[in-house]
């Protein structure tokens, strides 16, 4: 991951009463949802090459992108990765309609959040790809200490 790119990983939405552990939660095992997912980040982003045949990565690897990461043909792990160099609200905007469309959510920094967008304007402005974006020098220099 780049310096400018904001991570983070899509869970499927549960049920909030629901209790199960931490892996259970960012995984997509189990939800037969491939297809849908693979389908709909398609009509979005194009397909790019992998290193890996578990690996699906739409988009641009170097820019924004959704990585789709198997495990013997189910769906693990969705990885969202932006941009912020060259992000627009208006694609920032579509990539939330998908996540909904996909019925995921949001996890980072070890929490989950709602898809919408106030959040992950939130969010963005406050990570390090943000700080870095605004002033490249002011981070390097504040990462030395």
């Amino acid at each position: 991951m780049a310096v400018w790119q904001f991570d983070c990983i899509l869970i499927p939405r549960r049920n909030s009463n629901e209790e199960f552990w931490e892996n259970d939660r960012l995984s997509w095992k189990g939800t037969d949802q491939k297809d849908k997912v693979k389908e709909k980040v398609g009509n979005i982003l194009t397909e790019s090459n992998s290193w890996s045949s578990e690996v699906l990565i739409f988009g641009d690897i170097e820019g924004t992108c959704i990585k789709l990461i198997c495990e013997k043909e189910d769906l693990d792990e969705v990885v969202l990765r932006l941009d912020l160099r060259s992000l627009s609200k208006s694609d920032l905007n579509i990539l939330l309609s998908l996540l909904q469309d996909i019925g995921a959510m949001i996890f980072y920094n070890n929490r989950i959040y709602e898809v919408e967008e106030a959040t992950m304007i939130e969010l963005i402005a406050n990570s390090d790809a943000a700080k870095f974006c605004l002033n490249p020098e002011m981070y390097l220099k504040n990462c030395k200490k």
